[in-house]
């Protein structure tokens, strides 16, 4: 393992690339204490309690390690602490917090994408009578789950979002639609169904939960959940004006995407992430945002198709320069949406162009 390997933190990090700082583990990351300290992992984390202390002096007891072992990691402790204690004492206490979470408001906004507009469905038109249903709507998707989640200071919903926005839209009201984590709830689906009459248009928050997508397991799959694909079925059956908005953090399959007219992904995004989402579904800005991953049709397009997953605890990467976009051009595989696409509620085109020979 890397952390306890002589080579990488020795050989390579400290003799040839002159490293003289102190290396930290990643969560968990440590395997043996006592050979990591020998060989070059100065901090353990996260705070390993009693056993590891007992582990290192029963290292040096039983001559496993040297006591120099334990001096040299240590001195690259103290030597961060010391070196870093002036900045940490100088270090502001308070922000602006509202400055803060305007400008991830901002970030989100220019994060979100486009993916379909049929017949200019959005922005959201005034006096439009609007239902809005979707688990999503009032507990925001809008970071990951594991080591990523942090402490947002203030969250938005896109529910609270849509009811204090001015441009004129009709809020007619909201239904949770599903069930969170893919469990078949008929009353939810039926109380969908009935609000998505009263609409001029639905906005439909669908994604993955943080049971779906999370640090620390695979994906078993690039699906939504089946009931919330039930729940888009039924409700473009009773309304054909479906604005789908998707929180997830990485790519799904999309063969539901003709019941829908418009289409957007949020992403992730973050604590001002549903109010970044309501200034594009009202027009207050237009969207800009490109995918940053190519979307395949379905999982069985993919480059990994044969090794994702793997057998015991080993997934072998046998795409090799294939990745991605390059796959899908090279082998010609149709996708859902291309690496870099992104609509816009802007139209244009091009014409009579030319170029010379040195464009």
């Amino acid at each position: 393992y890397a952390n306890e390997n002589a080579h990488l933190l020795q050989d390579i990090l400290r003799k040839d690339w002159g490293f003289d700082g102190a290396v930290v583990t990643d969560w968990g990351g440590s395997n043996d204490h006592a050979l990591g300290v020998k060989n070059g992992s100065t901090l353990e984390m996260p705070c390993p309690g009693g056993d590891s202390i007992r582990e290192l002096m029963k290292a040096v007891q039983d001559g496993k390690i040297s006591e120099a072992d334990v001096d040299a990691r240590l001195d690259e402790m103290l030597e961060l602490v010391l070196s870093t204690h002036a900045a940490v004492e100088k270090a502001p206490r308070t922000f602006d917090a509202a400055a803060h979470h305007k400008l991830a408001r901002r970030a989100a906004a220019e994060s979100i994408v486009l993916l379909r507009n049929e017949g200019g469905i959005l922005p959201l038109k005034p006096n439009e009578k609007l239902a809005v249903i979707g688990d999503f709507a009032e507990t925001p998707r809008y970071q990951g789950a594991g080591s990523s989640a942090v402490n947002a200071l203030q969250v938005d919903t896109l529910l609270d979002s849509i009811k204090a926005d001015d441009s004129g839209i009709t809020f007619v009201g909201y239904a949770s639609g599903f069930e969170r984590q893919g469990a078949a709830d008929a009353e939810k689906l039926e109380e969908a169904v009935a609000l998505a009459k009263k609409a001029d248009t639905v906005l439909l928050c669908l994604g993955l939960d943080e049971l779906r997508e999370s640090e620390g397991l695979d994906r078993a799959d690039m699906k939504l959940a089946e009931n919330q694909q039930q729940l888009l079925a039924a409700v473009a059956a009773v309304n054909p004006n479906v604005v789908v908005l998707l929180s997830a953090g990485a790519p799904v399959e999309t063969p539901w995407v003709g019941q829908c007219r418009a289409l957007v992904y949020g992403a992730l995004g973050g604590q001002a992430g549903a109010g970044a989402a309501a200034d594009i579904l009202t027009g207050r800005l237009c969207p800009c945002g490109k995918l940053s991953q190519t979307w395949a049709q379905a999982h069985d397009d993919t480059p990994a198709k044969a090794n994702f997953g793997g057998e015991g605890r080993n997934v072998e990467y046998r795409e090799g320069l294939y990745v991605g976009y390059r796959y899908y051009q090279t082998a010609g595989v149709p996708v859902a949406f291309p690496f870099g696409y992104g609509l816009s509620y802007t139209t244009f085109e091009y014409s009579d162009l030319k170029a010379d020979e040195k464009g």
